[in-house]
């Protein structure tokens, strides 16, 4: 398996969680991204160096939450050494509300500004075009 620094400070975390974290663990105990820890489930299940099992009533929402438990091969390879690479991580940053706020008013702008037009452009060239096709 090829170990990226998020796959190693995955690994990090449910191991210093005495080999077995929630979702919530690991968020707290690192800076990956919704998006790199539910990608690093995929992989490290597919891998063999988790089981996921998902745990009630662990939510306000009432969503089962997803919980890593280390496999033999995991604790092997921890074991060898797989972790005494750059496992950089940290917990997770504060998030600037003022600033993310004006990341989505931009965002919005621009879409409303130059992708939707954009957009209204090719659905009339569309139309356009199927009219003189069916005119030919």
């Amino acid at each position: 398996m090829y170990w990226t620094t998020e796959s190693r400070a995955f690994l990090s975390a449910i191991h210093e969680a005495g080999g077995t974290a929630t979702m919530r663990d690991i968020r707290h105990r690192t800076d990956l991204t919704e998006g790199q820890r539910q990608h690093q489930f995929e992989k490290l299940e597919a891998d063999g160096y988790i089981d996921v099992d998902r745990v009630e009533g662990l939510t306000s929402n009432g969503v089962a939450m997803k919980v890593a438990v280390l496999t033999q091969a995991a604790v092997d390879d921890i074991q060898r050494g797989v972790l005494s690479g750059e496992a950089k991580y940290s917990r997770r940053a504060s998030v600037d509300v003022t600033e993310l706020a004006e990341d989505v008013q931009t965002t919005q702008q621009y879409v409303s500004e130059v992708l939707y037009p954009r957009l209204q452009e090719l659905q009339q060239l569309s139309q356009r075009i199927d009219e003189l096709e069916a005119a030919n």
